[in-house]
């Protein structure tokens, strides 16, 4: 028998809340101030607005998806202080906000999502440079991302055929994404932070996940191979080994983190073209 078809975005957005948690506040934490107005690219259903709204002047959400952004409202709507706008950020189009506006910009797990060219990222680059534009002379960037080398942080990364080549292709390697930055226009002192969390969250941690549709939905095996994946997990079950294969292939994101935060500003003094 298949799995159970995802029937509404309602129930999509209850899944993504469910196996999805903002990580990393500790370090956003470190940038807000009282006064600030933030920029959440990619906002989804506002997992990241949420903690934050009450500890910061105002928070203006996007997202491609109306019905997302609806949800997020019902979640959100107590807060007097946040504005959700609905954008696309894959048709090269300006975002629709003028420049220097917000304190800070978040980009949360978004960057994978807005190109099918896997070299040049021309559309991740394009909203770089407008992200710089929109944000004040020192004003902040907090991407949240992995990256190539992360591969191995998921310790379920090859129970799935196609889990390994879809993540090492969408990702950007580390060094290459703050040469798009620097291009974008932001202050060559690019930082990066590693997160050990798991973004599902201690969900992250049950072992027979990988067989549930909704434990999945949260993780890159959503790809396919369902039935490869449980008998996989089945046959480790079987042989006493399936903590074991868990402890091994956890190993690198207990030592390096499973996502990364990369932080630059933009420079204090506008650079003017004579």
């Amino acid at each position: 028998m298949g799995e159970p078809a995802v029937k509404s975005m309602q129930t999509l957005c209850q899944m993504y809340d469910y196996t999805r948690i903002p990580v990393g506040l500790n370090i956003i934490g470190n940038f807000i101030k009282p006064t600030d107005h933030i920029l959440d690219l990619g906002c989804g259903t506002g997992n990241y607005i949420q903690p934050l709204a009450p500890f910061v002047r105002q928070i203006t959400g996007t997202d491609s998806d109306a019905e997302v952004l609806k949800w997020a409202q019902t979640k959100l709507g107590g807060f007097k202080n946040v504005d959700l706008i609905q954008c696309s950020l894959t048709e090269g189009k300006k975002l629709p906000f003028g420049d220097g506006i917000f304190d800070m910009v978040m980009v949360n797990q978004v960057l994978q999502y807005l190109d099918n060219d896997f070299v040049n990222y021309p559309n991740a680059r394009f909203l770089l440079a407008e992200l710089c534009r929109v944000l004040k002379p020192g004003g902040t960037i907090l991407i949240n991302t992995c990256t190539k080398a992360m591969v191995d942080s998921y310790w379920y990364i090859d129970l799935s055929p196609n889990c390994r080549d879809i993540f090492t292709r969408e990702y950007m390697a580390l060094d290459q994404l703050a040469k798009f930055m620097i291009e974008a226009g932001f202050d060559q002192t690019i930082k990066a932070q590693s997160i050990l969390e798991p973004l599902q969250g201690m969900k992250y941690f049950n072992l027979l996940g990988p067989m549930d549709n909704v434990w999945r939905f949260g993780s890159n095996l959503e790809f396919g191979g369902v039935e490869i994946i449980r008998a996989k997990l089945i046959e480790l079950l079987g042989q006493g080994k399936l903590g074991q294969y868990f402890d091994e292939h956890d190993k690198f994101r207990r030592e390096n983190g499973q996502t990364i935060y990369v932080i630059a500003q933009t420079p204090l003094v506008a650079t003017k073209v004579i």
